[in-house]
């Protein structure tokens, strides 16, 4: 056993018994000899979905009662729908390896001006927000019409350095194009993140915001996993999360949450790790991802096009709402005029009333644009090469007909 498996066991059986879903998982283990990680079962998105607050730890259950814990609701690019909770040293503590790398790779600090989108879980929240250095834009503005405003406050704001979704920053690409907008004069980073970015993706970014390009893995459930150095790789961040590679999905046990301790997670990300000696000066594991998705437009009879976030804040407002009715959920257009909408509710008895607020919330947001159909499962199955879609075009061309 190397010292990196070392520390993720001492950190497991430090942290597994104060878990209900630990210690019902490894009833059958001999958690006293000498375990080592690849025993352990994996666990999903949908386990942790399910199981609710026997995720998290009972020395922090008093804390999350008491609202003492940073928590939020993902939806994820898979659809799940859950809680997510750090304790708020934590939260700062995993972050820190990440903030280094950007000064020593990109010469950025803490305190320079950043703008970023955030999702915008319920109506009535500003599109835009300021604090502390950051400026931060709803993602509403990506389909209310708002999205040229936004720009413009962008460069009204000249940050030092953006975080964008890969798509995100291609439509911002379109907007600059088509309107002959300048580039924020201040700025020399942009990193990307919370999708698969493709080469011709990082290419198209790089011509237009001429800046420095970083691609960063993670998830709210460990912030940071993996971080492109200026040579082209993706090196873990193993001070943070403990990596795997299991028949070829990217696994990931935490090494800084405590209050939600994730054991072996599946990440639905498809990937290779490997040891590497890089000429950064950066030595270990390092992620080549392989899996990609495309975040699309939803599009329309009259041609027009529009993000699909607009569809897919409809079940996150339900969500927040209704305290995560749907567990997992996935949105395909069929056609011109019709949107299907598969779901997973929590409970099935739930099943009626999540129908209803899915049908009034798209038809509020599309008019009678689309016809919907709503398809209740146990459980939505991928296509066996990458995570489920939370949204999926099935039109091949532009327009139909």
């Amino acid at each position: 056993m190397n010292t990196r498996e070392r520390k993720v066991i001492e950190f497991i059986l430090e942290n597994y018994n104060k878990v209900i879903l630990y210690r019902e998982k490894y009833e059958n283990i001999d958690m006293t000899g000498n375990i080592t990680i690849d025993k352990l079962p994996l666990i999903s998105k949908l386990d942790v979905a399910r199981n609710g607050l026997n995720v998290i730890s009972d020395e922090y259950y008093v804390k999350m009662c008491s609202n003492q814990l940073k928590s939020f609701r993902t939806s994820g690019s898979t659809g799940e729908s859950y809680e997510i909770y750090w304790d708020k040293s934590d939260d700062l503590q995993s972050m820190i390896e990440l903030f280094l790398l950007r000064k020593k790779y990109y010469g950025i600090m803490p305190s320079d001006k950043m703008c970023y989108f955030y999702p915008s879980d319920v109506d009535g929240i500003d599109d835009f927000y300021y604090e502390k250095g950051t400026f931060g834009i709803s993602k509403a503005c990506l389909y209310n019409n708002n999205i040229n405003n936004a720009y413009k406050k962008i460069l009204d704001y000249n940050p030092v350095w953006m975080i964008l979704q890969p798509s995100i920053a291609l439509y911002l690409c379109e907007i600059i194009c088509e309107k002959n907008y300048a580039i924020p004069s201040n700025l020399k980073y942009i990193e990307l993140t919370g999708e698969y970015l493709s080469e011709e993706a990082r290419k198209n970014i790089q011509s237009i915001f001429q800046c420095n390009i970083a691609n960063q893995y993670g998830m709210k459930e460990f912030n940071s996993i993996a971080y492109e150095c200026p040579y082209g790789v993706m090196h873990c961040m193993e001070n943070n999360v403990y990596s795997e590679e299991v028949k070829g999905e990217l696994v990931i046990t935490t090494l800084k949450n405590r209050a939600m301790p994730l054991i072996r997670f599946k990440s639905g990300d498809k990937g290779k790790i490997y040891e590497v000696d890089c000429k950064c000066g950066k030595h270990g594991k390092a992620i080549k991802l392989l899996n990609g998705r495309k975040d699309d437009f939803i599009r329309s009879k009259d041609g027009t096009r529009t993000h699909a976030y607009a569809a897919i804040q409809i079940i996150q407002n339900i969500n927040y709402l209704y305290d995560g009715i749907i567990i997992h959920y996935q949105i395909i257009q069929k056609s011109m005029d019709k949107l299907v909408i598969k779901a997973v509710p929590r409970y099935a008895e739930d099943k009626d009333k999540i129908a209803i607020l899915l049908v009034n919330g798209f038809k509020k947001r599309f008019d009678d644009e689309y016809d919907i159909d709503i398809n209740f499962l146990d459980y939505i199955e991928n296509d066996g090469k990458n995570k489920v879609a939370v949204f999926i075009s099935e039109i091949t061309n532009e327009r139909e007909g």
